[in-house]
C-alpha cells in the first residue's frame, strides 16, 4: 500500500508496531544457527551485532519514507528504532528487569536495548511522534499517508501515571483509556491542522481480545468481545469481529451512521487504491474489495469471508450464515474444550448470525444442503488460494 501511494505522490510513514520482521545487522553477515540465538532472537546478545550497518528488511524496504517505533514491546531490541538505525548506543538488557504495571505478558528474552529502558515510554513517544508528522505534514501540499500502529493495550500492560486509576477495571482498563486517549490525539491534530475534513481516517484492530485477559475482565464485569463468543485465537465472531471506525467528511463518510455490511482489512487495499485512482494490476490484492459503497451507503460488496483460527481451522461466511469446520493441528486448549462440546452433537458448524450472533445454536443437522453447498465453496477457495 505505501509503495502504490507514492506513485500518486504521497509521503508515508509507519509510527508505533512494526511486528513483520527486521533483517537484523549480524556481525559477519550471517544470522547464528538457531543453536546460539534460540527461536527466534531470544537468546541472542547485543556483541552478536553490528549496529554501525543498517535494519533492512522493515518498513522502508515495504514503500514507507520514515519509520520511527519499537519493533514489538515484548521483543528485543528494547529501543526505539528510526528508519534503519536504533536511536541509541545499545547495552544488553536483561528482560527480567523490565517491569510492568499489570499484566506482563511473554517477554521473547532478554537481548539489545536503550540503558534505563522501561516499557511505559513506548506509548507516549509514538503517539507524539505521530502528531508532530500530522502537523508537520499537514502544512506541506504534498498529501501523506500515515499507518499509526499502537503497541496499547497488547501486554505489557503500562499505563502512565497520568492514567492509572481512570477506570474501574484495573490497570488494564487505564491502558485502553490511555489508547483511547492517543487516538483522541490523533483526531484532535488533524483538526487543529484543518485537515479533518479531508481525511480518510480509520481506526481498527487487528483481531479479538486476548484470552490472557479473561479472569481478569471478568472479575470487573466487562468483556471486550461483548455477546459474541470466542477470543483471540479462534474461529468464533468474538476472534475477529473487531471495532471498524471510518471518517472523511469530504467523502462521504461521516455522520455516526452504523454500518452492517461485511467487510475485511484486506478490503482496504482495493479501497485505497480507488481513492487515489491507481488500477489494481493483475495477481495484486486478489483477496481486496473496494468496499467504498458499504461505507458511504451500507450496500453489501463483500457477500464471503473465509475464517482462520489461529490453529487452522478454517472456516466461511456467506451473507449471515457461518460455516465452521471443526478442527485444526495446534488450537489452544480452551478452544479445543470448546470444539469437544460442539462435537457430541455435530461433526461441524453451521450458524444464522441473523438470530443468533453469539452462535450458541449450531444448526448442522437442520440444513444439511447448506452446510453442503458452503464445504464446497470451502474446498473451491483452499484450491484456488484466493477467495475473489
Amino acid at each position: 500500500m505505501p509503495a502504490m501511494l507514492k506513485t500518486k505522490g504521497y509521503a508515508t510513514a509507519c509510527i508505533g508496531k512494526w511486528h513483520l520482521g527486521f533483517e537484523w545487522p549480524w556481525k559477519g553477515g550471517k544470522k547464528p544457527p538457531v543453536s546460539q540465538i534460540g527461536r527466534g532472537t531470544s537468546k541472542a546478545t547485543n556483541d552478536m551485532f553490528d549496529w554501525s550497518k543498517p535494519i533492512t528488511g522493515g518498513p522502508l524496504s515495504a514503500g514507507f519514507d520514515h519509520y520511527f517505533g519499537d519493533d514489538v514491546p515484548n521483543f528485543p531490541p528494547f529501543a526505539f528504532i528510526e528508519n534503519e538505525h536504533l536511536t541509541c548506543k545499545p547495552v544488553h538488557i536483561n528482560a527480567k528487569s523490565l517491569k510492568s504495571i499489570g499484566k506482563r505478558g511473554y517477554i521473547h528474552g532478554s537481548g539489545p536495548g536503550e540503558e534505563g529502558w522501561t516499557f511505559e515510554k513506548v506509548m507516549p513517544a509514538i503517539t507524539t511522534r505521530a502528531v508532530d508528522y500530522i502537523q508537520q505534514h499537514s502544512k506541506k501540499p504534498q498529501p501523506y499517508f500515515l499507518l499509526f500502529s499502537m503497541t496499547s493495550p497488547h501486554t505489557p500492560v503500562v499505563p502512565t501515571k497520568e492514567f492509572q486509576g481512570k477506570s474501574d477495571a484495573g490497570s488494564y482498563g487505564d491502558y485502553v483509556i490511555q489508547t483511547d486517549n492517543a487516538v483522541g490525539q490523533i483526531v484532535q491534530a488533524l483538526k487543529d491542522s484543518g485537515t479533518y475534513d479531508n481525511t480518510l481516517l480509520i481506526v481498527t484492530s487487528d483481531n479479538g481480545p486476548a484470552p490472557m485477559h479473561r479472569d481478569l475482565i471478568k472479575s470487573h464485569k466487562h468483556f471486550p468481545a461483548g455477546h459474541l463468543r470466542g477470543m483471540k485465537w479462534d474461529a468464533w465472531e468474538g476472534g475477529h469481529r473487531v471495532p471498524f471506525i471510518a471518517s472523511w467528511p469530504k467523502g462521504d463518510i461521516n455522520g455516526g451512521r452504523r454500518i452492517d455490511a461485511l467487510l475485511s482489512l484486506t478490503d482496504l487495499f482495493a479501497t485505497i487504491a480507488s481513492v487515489v485512482n491507481v488500477p489494481l494490476i493483475k495477481n495484486s490484492g486478489e483477496d481486496s474489495l473496494n468496499i467504498l459503497l458499504s461505507l458511504r451507503e451500507n450496500k453489501s460488496i463483500r457477500t464471503e469471508m473465509v475464517y482462520h483460527s489461529g490453529g487452522g481451522a478454517l472456516g466461511l461466511r456467506q451473507d449471515n450464515w457461518v460455516y465452521l469446520r471443526m478442527g485444526g493441528k495446534k488450537e489452544p486448549a480452551w478452544y479445543k474444550k470448546e470444539l469437544k462440546i460442539e462435537a457430541i452433537d455435530a461433526p461441524n458448524l453451521l450458524f444464522d448470525l441473523s438470530t443468533d450472533e453469539g452462535e450458541k445454536v449450531n444448526l448442522y443437522h437442520k440444513h444439511k444442503e447448506r452446510v453442503k453447498a458452503m464445504e464446497a465453496r470451502l474446498s473451491e477457495i483452499e484450491k484456488s488460494e484466493y477467495s475473489r
